[in-house]
């Protein structure tokens, strides 16, 4: 089955993860926005499923919770979306990838709907969770087994590499980390969100590991040149200049950044990093072996003990079949 029997026409909430759009249109799709509403919070509402009435659609975007608002969706108005857009035959696609360290992770996802819902695609990853961002690891969940064939048609051939595959099956043992971070970010958010609103400035309400907000100044470079990255979100359809999203980080991290940075009164608060993690991680330089390669790579390490039994999980060169290894 060809791509364009699948989406033709789709629509995505403004603001929103812009590589959506970026994907659709690469394939020809046309891509309509329902914008959000500032004094709402930039919080989905019924007039979502008003358009989804009023307007055919091939395939609806959502992201939950939503980047770079960290709104969650409520359950409620997520079901209803759901029950519509199977009446409608309109595909619902709804990325997770923050979900779990959100204030909905235990209610908020829609996997035990996957099967009596075949046009719903779920989108999770490892990336956000464990601090994975440059190992690359996710999966796509649906119970359309035409739609995974035709994805696997136009898929790379080994898109996954073996580094990331160990560090995946080492990442599913952390039984107690999402629940750690879960609490870290709850209190830290708490805290950073009232250092910005301190300092006058706009803050979106958010379930998420990040914080959106508006600032009539510009931030960004002058952050940048002290040694601090937060994102600029100007170019966000339906945001525009003076909104920039800031992770949330340790707060001790953001006390050493505040004594460097002198932001706002008193230099009350110090922005957090926002990439490539803001929980317990590092990298570590490791030498990996993939068949007769060495390489010289830096590994995402988010607890040590994950790190130790990953070490513990691979062989070293000439002790079975050869594989990769630290060394």
């Amino acid at each position: 089955m060809d791509h364009k029997d699948y989406m033709r026409r789709a629509l995505e909430l403004a603001p929103t993860f812009s590589e959506y759009a970026a994907a659709l249109t690469a394939w020809g799709c046309q891509v309509d926005r329902l914008p959000l509403r500032r004094e709402e919070g930039f919080a989905p509402g019924p007039d979502l499923l008003d358009r989804l009435r009023r307007e055919r659609y091939d395939v609806l975007f959502l992201c939950n919770p939503n980047n770079p608002t960290g709104r969650l969706m409520d359950p409620a108005l997520l079901r209803e979306v759901l029950d519509l857009c199977r009446e409608r035959e309109t595909r619902l696609f709804v990325d997770e990838c923050f979900l779990d360290l959100s204030g909905g992770a235990e209610t908020g996802s829609l996997k035990p709907f996957l099967a009596q819902y075949p046009g719903l695609f779920i989108l999770k990853a490892f990336t956000k969770n464990y601090a994975m961002a440059g190992l690359r690891l996710g999966c796509g969940l649906t119970a359309d087994g035409d739609l995974l064939t035709a994805m696997g048609r136009l898929s790379q051939p080994w898109n996954v590499s073996l580094p990331a595959q160990a560090a995946g099956l080492t990442a599913l043992e952390e039984r107690e980390f999402l629940e750690r971070a879960r609490q870290l970010i709850v209190r830290e958010r708490s805290y950073l969100r009232r250092g910005l609103e301190r300092l006058g400035l706009e803050v979106c309400p958010s379930q998420a590991n990040y914080l959106l907000f508006y600032a009539l100044s510009p931030l960004f470079q002058p952050l940048l040149d002290r040694g601090v990255l937060i994102r600029d979100c100007a170019n966000y359809p339906g945001l525009g200049p003076g909104w920039y999203r800031a992770a949330v980080k340790r707060r001790r991290t953001g006390s050493k950044k505040r004594r460097n940075i002198g932001f706002g009164p008193c230099g009350q608060w110090g922005f957090g990093i926002e990439y490539p993690q803001q929980l317990n991680h590092c990298f570590c330089r490791r030498r990996l072996w993939i068949g007769e390669m060495r390489l010289d790579a830096l590994i995402p390490v988010y607890t040590i003990s994950a790190y130790q039994r990953l070490r513990r999980s691979v062989r070293r060169p000439g002790e079975g079949e050869r594989g990769w290894a630290s060394g």
